[in-house]
């Protein structure tokens, strides 16, 4: 028989043949006359027999377990101990035996005899069968500690028990921690984790876009070799080999290669423009990953590799419209890093880049250090000159260098580029970065002069000269400096183009200096002292978010006995307002006080009329230190408080929740006689108790106000806000006891009672006249009002008071106005709602996208559509229904919106008589009439 063909495959294992020629070298060893015939050679095991007829095929591990037997019996019995290095198979013996048996009958000394085999084999399989082995192998199991420390296992079976615990533990974990997450994305769904998953999410389907993209180059690669532009790197030459890096960085270095092949193709189609913010986010992501792998062996990383990189990483964002880098020092500072650790030159461009990004990394000093170094080489080629010299004036005067940042300046603008031999000119602009940093270390005079360079550069350029951004960039560096003084300057320069000669005043202040006049207040030109000038200025600046500089003009202004317009101040507070932040909120807290009490001394002096002593009152702390303002003084020549700034603060408080500084804005509102606004500042008080779930003190609150000696007036704001004091809408309906809601519905009637009595007030124009139509703004109101009404009675379960809503809200809401425009509709939405039971003031009830609810929408939006069609042909039968004319039909034969909403209210109306089950038509006649009279809509059903 042949032998198998994987005989060889593997050297580990032990087949149980043996060749011929093998079988031939062990016959000759045998007989071969030496010293050591009776030693067994070193591959020998002699476990075969050999005998003329018989052929014997073994197990190789049986086989040895008996040869061991059969030698331990041989040295018992005094015959040489034969080797046991190599174990040659019986059939092999066998074979040889066989091809020589005319000259060999009896096995050599020391072998075992078939017999002695067969019965070896015999008592191996019986123990085998039995479980008892000589050999048998030994495993042991072993577990490291979290400490590091190994022990020993005693029961094997607990390590599989042991880690399915752990398994189940930690998915259990990720279970809770998935429900967590599910819960503050419930609780806050643009909550920072919401955010931080979608950025992800956003950037792994760019990365999967451009690998997309890469596929597709990748199937034109053949193509692209064969384009005549031999200077752009082809897919091949960029290519990153993957030898020898372990298999997570060869995974890493494969996709980094998927978004090379797509920015070269890019570059080489479309040059720089086809570089945007997909292949430099793709890129950085892949080589970002990549980059702890190539540290193992840079010298697979190929020249155009890294050149591409640097294209890519390096892209400017004011490349295109497309193309946004705003990490774009981050990439060339590990870029430079990577390139330098691989032995890369860097070009001359290359390095200028390196020096800034190392710079704004956080290295000041060592790249400052490197600028230095540099000025023979790059500072003086005339490709590199003027980037070089630009950014020795930028990073000087962020340190504070102000000499050596203005010899750069002086060599930028001096004539020194030109005996570089560069042509190109330099950037004025330029100067911004050391007029902020002169003006924020007191060299107020050096950042005047270097103004006025930059003034005159760009005015020597041509047309344009300075724009309005240039100088709202040079009025922020002083404000943030506080030098508002200069800032001004600046502003009347912009604003009168050089024709006012603001220096006048810093000449006067010297003249004051020399006589020892420190109390003179330079006086500004009339065209500027007023506050319609100034008034300008603080619009721009909190127009530009630059609420701190407002702040120090209006100090300004104080020091200079101008007395600033309510509006622009009410500015200011709202902008301080809507920042949200707490020292805002207390700048805009103390401010507006100031001009609160600022109305209320006007108010004292009007009453003794002596209106000309209110300035003069305030004006006695205004400061006047010439120049500058003191940063830390206060705003006490303030204007007086207006409707807006009440308005300002009582929103601001209610939203806070703060009722006491709300019950304190009431009492100044009241003192400072501004009564036209009364319902305004009632309706935020009203809302502050209810923020703060003190309703019963709201509603408390209104009759005070209303009924008592105030007598202030409501309007549809105050009921909007009442409404939402009934306890069903406060809490979950379905969770309140029937005479809960017995007395939330008797709490809705009162206050419909209650509307019904100052209808004709509170409902009126807010213009006071009458108009022929409704304002949007208004009818938002309106409607608004009356939803929540008929909402609260649904909740409350009395339908019968729904039901009489239904026929008097419409009349109800007109009575105030001359001409009954009507200001609230019965909508289709409005009116599904209402059947199906569903609304979003149901709280955590409503949802609409389970199964259950959108099933009972669909189901009221077909019984509305079909009653709809009853009520168009007067099929509806509803007791009391007001008669009021059909309008005729518009011209492509559609319904008028009135009439649509007569009959949608009674198709409303008719499913929830059917609600009243059990009533017969009397009784229900009975509570009809008893509920309009409790409500006082009789005259409603008598129009």
């Amino acid at each position: 028989m042949a032998p198998p063909a994987t005989l060889l495959a593997d050297m580990s294992q032990r087949g149980q043949y043996v060749c011929r020629s093998c079988l031939g070298s062990l016959r000759t060893t045998q007989h071969r006359p030496t010293a050591r015939t009776t030693t067994r050679p070193p591959w020998a095991t002699g476990t075969a027999a050999n005998t003329p007829a018989l052929t014997t095929t073994i197990p190789i591990r049986t086989l040895s377990r008996s040869a061991t037997q059969v030698r331990g019996r041989a040295r018992r019995e005094g015959g040489a101990a034969p080797s046991s290095r190599r174990a040659t198979p019986p059939r092999a013996q066998a074979e040889a035996s066989s091809s020589s048996s005319s000259s060999i009958n009896t096995p050599p000394a020391g072998l075992p005899t078939v017999e002695e085999l067969r019965r070896g084999l015999e008592a191996d399989t019986e123990a085998n069968r039995i479980g008892r082995t000589d050999d048998e192998v030994s495993v042991r199991f072993f577990d490291q500690l979290l400490d590091g420390t190994i022990v020993p296992v005693n029961d094997p079976r607990s390590v599989e028990s042991e880690l399915t615990r752990k398994m189940d533990e930690l998915e259990g974990k990720l279970k809770d921690s998935e429900k967590l997450i599910k819960e503050i994305e419930k609780k806050h769904p643009d909550g920072p984790i919401k955010r931080r998953a979608d950025r992800m999410r956003r950037r792994l389907d760019i990365i999967r876009e451009v690998e997309a993209e890469g596929r597709k180059v990748e199937l034109e690669e053949a193509e692209a070799a064969k384009s005549a532009d031999k200077t752009t790197p082809t897919p091949a030459s960029i290519k990153i080999s993957e030898m020898g890096f372990h298999a997570n960085a060869r995974r890493h270095v494969r996709n980094l290669n998927a978004v090379l092949r797509p920015a070269a193709a890019r570059l080489k189609l479309n040059g720089d423009k086809g570089i945007d913010t997909k292949i430099i986010t793709a890129v950085w992501s892949r080589y970002g990953a990549a980059r702890i792998g190539l540290a193992e062996s840079w010298s697979n990383v190929p020249p155009a590799a890294w050149a591409l990189l640097w294209d890519v990483l390096a892209r400017d964002s004011s490349a295109g419209v497309n193309c946004k880098n705003p990490r774009r020092m981050s990439h060339i500072f590990y870029l430079t890093k990577d390139m330098q650790a691989a032995g890369i030159t860097l070009t001359d461009e290359q390095q200028i880049l390196a020096i800034e990004a190392m710079f704004i990394e956080g290295w000041q000093a060592e790249a400052i250090d490197n600028w230095r170094r540099v000025a023979a080489t790059l500072g003086a080629q005339p490709s590199t000159a003027l980037a070089y010299w630009e950014l020795g004036v930028r990073m000087n005067s962020i340190e504070g260098d102000l000499e050596r940042a203005e010899r750069a300046a002086d060599h930028l603008f001096d004539g020194g580029l030109a005996k570089d031999g560069c042509k190109d000119k330099p950037n004025p602009r330029v100067l911004f970065q050391l007029i902020r940093s002169a003006a924020s270390r007191d060299a107020q005079a050096k950042a005047w002069e270097t103004y006025r360079r930059l003034h005159t550069i760009l005015e020597a350029r041509g047309p344009g000269g300075m724009k309005i951004e240039d100088y709202d960039e040079v009025v922020s560096a002083f404000l943030a400096a506080n030098q508002t003084e200069y800032a001004f300057d600046v502003f009347v320069d912009m604003m009168f183009s050089g024709a006012i000669d603001s220096r006048q005043r810093l000449h006067v202040q010297e003249q004051n200096d020399q006589r020892h006049d420190k109390y003179a207040t330079p006086k500004l030109p009339q065209p500027v002292a007023n506050q319609f000038f100034f008034g300008k200025w603080l619009k721009r600046l909190i127009g530009a978010g630059d609420t701190d500089g407002a702040h120090r003009v209006l100090k300004f202004m104080q020091s200079r006995g101008i007395m600033m317009a309510a509006v622009q101040v009410n500015g200011l507070l709202g902008a301080w307002l809507r920042s949200g932040t707490a020292e805002n909120q207390a700048l805009a807290d103390t401010l507006a006080w100031q001009m609160i009490e600022s109305r209320r001394i006007f108010v004292s002096l009007r009453r003794r009329e002596r209106q000309v002593e209110w300035p003069l009152q305030l004006q006695s702390n205004r400061t006047r230190n010439g120049l500058a303002v003191d940063a830390n003084s206060e705003l006490t020549f303030v204007p007086r408080a207006s409707l807006e700034t009440f308005l300002l603060m009582a929103d601001n408080y209610k939203n806070r929740g703060q009722i006491g500084m709300m019950e304190k804005l009431w009492t100044a509102f009241r003192d400072c006689e501004l009564s036209s606004t009364d319902a305004y500042m009632m309706n935020q008080l009203i809302e502050s108790y209810m923020r703060d779930g003190r309703a019963d003190e709201a509603r408390n609150l209104y009759r005070h106000m209303v009924h008592g000696p105030q007598k202030v007036l409501p309007n549809a704001n105050t009921f909007i806000s009442l409404v939402r004091s009934v306890p069903v809408n406060r809490g979950i309906a379905a969770t309140m006891s029937d005479d809960e809601l017995q007395v939330a519905g008797n709490e809705c009637r009162k206050l419909v009672a209650e509307m019904t009595r100052v209808a004709h007030v509170a409902f009126r124009n807010s213009s006071g006249k009458p108009r022929e139509t409704v304002d949007p703004r208004e009818a938002a109101y309106y409607q608004a009002l009356g939803r929540s009404l008929l909402h609260t009675f649904r909740k409350t379960g009395d339908y019968v008071a729904l039901y009489v809503m239904l026929q008097t809200m419409l009349p109800l809401m007109s009575t105030a106005d001359a001409f009954r425009v009507p200001r609230f509709r019965m909508t289709s939405s409005l009116a599904i709602e209402l059947v199906s039971g569903l609304s979003s003031t149901d709280n955590k009830y409503y949802q609409r996208d389970t199964a259950e609810t959108r099933h009972r929408i669909f189901k009221a939006s077909e019984a509305v559509e079909s009653l709809l069609r009853e009520a168009r042909m007067g099929q509806l039968n509803l007791y009391r229904q007001p008669e009021r004319p059909r309008r005729a039909l518009t011209s492509s034969g559609v319904q008028s919106d009135l009439d649509l909403s007569d009959d949608l209210s009674a198709a409303v109306a008719h499913v929830y008589r059917i609600k009243c089950k059990g009533v017969t038509e009397d009784q229900f006649a009975a509570m009809h009439d008893a509920a309009v009279a409790e409500m006082g809509l009789q005259k409603y059903f008598n129009m």
